[in-house]
């Protein structure tokens, strides 16, 4: 293991990219499950916009499936404090 965390948080910081290994091969590692826990078990992986991608972690099942999304406006009805006098000037109003 690495004995120099903050060197780690550094590099990570001034890398652009979306996942960065720690003492692991980069071929096995890279897809998680094998070697480390915190990346989903794939073969495809997804590098973000850096690389030109929409996400920016392992591709998985989750990514796969079309969700459909049906909206309807509604009204937003917010609270406002009026003053209690509101003066015009003539021609203002219809």
């Amino acid at each position: 293991q690495d004995n120099q965390p903050e060197r780690v948080a550094y590099f990570g910081q001034m890398m652009k990219t979306a996942r960065i290994l720690i003492n692991t091969p980069a071929s096995q590692g890279g897809i998680g499950d094998l070697y480390n826990f915190k990346l989903a078990p794939s073969l495809t992986l997804g590098c973000g916009s850096w690389g030109g991608n929409s996400i920016s972690e392992n591709v998985g099942p989750k990514h796969l499936i079309n969700k459909k999304t049906v909206a309807k406006r509604a009204e937003n009805m917010l609270w406002h404090k009026l003053p209690k006098s509101i003066y015009f000037r003539r021609g203002s109003l219809p």
